[in-house]
């Protein structure tokens, strides 16, 4: 038997389990660091690693991937990202099982702001 191209839902489908995945060891490896490091310094790293992975497929792209429209309204969402992330760790700091049990209630409250935003 041959395998074809994955359809688009099946890749979907393995980025949500691998997100998850990657969601959960980043929470793992944040709650059993050392008390003494900062949450801002974690964040730095979090984001440098991020960068690093990332910049090798930007550079070597020759057109661009995206276009912010919108700058405003993307400096905004960057920096209510920043401080969700800065939120989560220290959370992760104390408590891990409040902290991720309020995460997970993400899904419920993310469509009811949006009615209440968006109309």
């Amino acid at each position: 038997m041959r395998l074809t191209k994955p359809t688009k839902s099946i890749v979907g489908v393995i980025s949500a389990i691998f997100a998850s995945l990657f969601m959960a060891l980043m929470g793992f490896f944040v709650s059993s660091i050392d008390n003494s490091i900062s949450e801002s310094f974690i964040l730095f790293i979090r984001f440098l690693f991020s960068l690093i992975i990332i910049m090798p497929f930007v550079l070597l792209n020759k057109k661009p991937t995206f276009k912010i429209k919108g700058t405003k309204l993307f400096i905004l969402r960057v920096f209510f990202g920043y401080l969700a992330m800065f939120c989560l760790f220290k959370s992760l700091k104390g408590s891990s099982s409040n902290a991720i049990l309020l995460f997970n209630t993400a899904p419920i409250f993310i469509p009811i702001l949006l009615f209440l935003f968006m109309g």
